[in-house]
């Protein structure tokens, strides 16, 4: 918590110890007890939402699959590829490629639940289409607070360029089902973050680190 909020917490409590509005009612001192508590408790509540650590941002996330098993080798793998790659000038995206039906977006989806303490900003986008990429990442903007412009291109690009700069903030975008590299290729982030990417496409090993996936 912000120590401002821990001082105005301090002040409180003193102020609620010595005010005659606090003083304990007839069914005496436990009841006191409680009643304070039940203050000070409140008090925390809404210093930490308004002075605590930023709200997790989330979107589009499917939901986890509670029947999800195995594949710990590959999700370890995928935890060490994102965790080691040093962001410069090149994409250090992770690709998961293989045959519809083997399991590439429940591994990414559990990925993204396992591992969501990790990251303040988790954004799925489903990347079948790029039109669909740059709606999801227009939308991400909105989210993220940033300027809406009537140009969509100027949108999406102020939400890359606003991931790629940031350091407070930690963020992993998951790119769904994505085809062909080249059309996603202004439509990543240039650096600052994690990204993901499920494929049917083995062109995605020439542009990254690729785990590849045998059916379940």
């Amino acid at each position: 918590v912000d120590p401002a909020a821990l001082e105005r917490l301090r002040r409180a409590i003193h102020h609620l110890l010595r005010s005659p509005a606090a003083a304990p009612p007839a069914t005496g001192p436990e009841r006191r007890r409680e009643d304070l508590e039940s203050t000070v408790k409140r008090f925390i509540i809404e210093e930490t939402g308004v002075l605590g650590a930023q709200a997790a941002i989330r979107g589009g996330i499917p939901a986890r699959n509670p029947y999800f098993t195995g594949r710990e080798d590959l999700i370890g793998t995928l935890h060490r590829t994102l965790r080691q790659q040093q962001r410069a000038s090149v994409l250090p995206e992770t690709a998961l490629y293989g045959f519809g039906g083997v399991g590439k977006t429940q591994i990414a989806i559990e990925f993204a639940y396992r591992h969501a303490a990790s990251y303040q900003l988790i954004w799925w986008i489903p990347a079948e289409d790029p039109a669909t990429v740059r709606a999801s990442l227009a939308a991400l903007a909105d989210r993220l607070g940033l300027p809406i412009s009537g140009n969509m291109e100027q949108t999406v690009r102020s939400a890359l360029d606003a991931l790629a700069s940031t350091t407070s903030l930690t963020w992993l975008l998951v790119y769904d089902n994505a085809d062909d590299p080249a059309s996603l290729e202004h439509l990543v982030p240039s650096t600052g973050g994690h990204v993901l990417v499920t494929s049917r496409n083995p062109a995605w090993a020439a542009a990254s680190p690729v785990l590849e996936v045998d059916i379940f």
